[in-house]
């Protein structure tokens, strides 16, 4: 999974929680929302998986998608995209797509 080289805590955010998530393919907005707009909160969601796991610092969570996903749109990532997301104070995360292998492994 790539993942940012920015780790936050949630002391370093008013509550609730609203910053601004976007995410571009090739420049173009794709995703634009808020994480106030989300269906939990980011306390919720903490709360929830801490009675099934021990989470750790550093300990990444991933609260899946806004509006605007391939599946639901129908525009989906082709080979040679370039995907950026951003979270408003935090950074930007920027991708390269590029095709599986043949073989069907995950490659590296």
């Amino acid at each position: 999974m790539p993942a940012p080289s920015t780790v936050t805590s949630t002391d370093e955010f008013a509550e609730p929680l609203d910053l601004r998530l976007r995410t571009l393919v090739n420049g173009d907005v794709r995703q634009d929302d808020r994480t106030s707009g989300f269906i939990h909160s980011a306390a919720e969601l903490i709360s929830y998986l801490s009675r099934y796991q021990t989470l750790e610092p550093g300990d990444v969570i991933l609260t899946g998608t806004p509006r605007g996903a391939g599946v639901f749109s129908g525009r989906h990532l082709r080979p040679g995209d370039v995907v950026e997301v951003e979270v408003e104070n935090i950074g930007k995360l920027r991708n390269h797509v590029t095709a599986a292998p043949e073989d069907g492994s995950a490659g590296a």
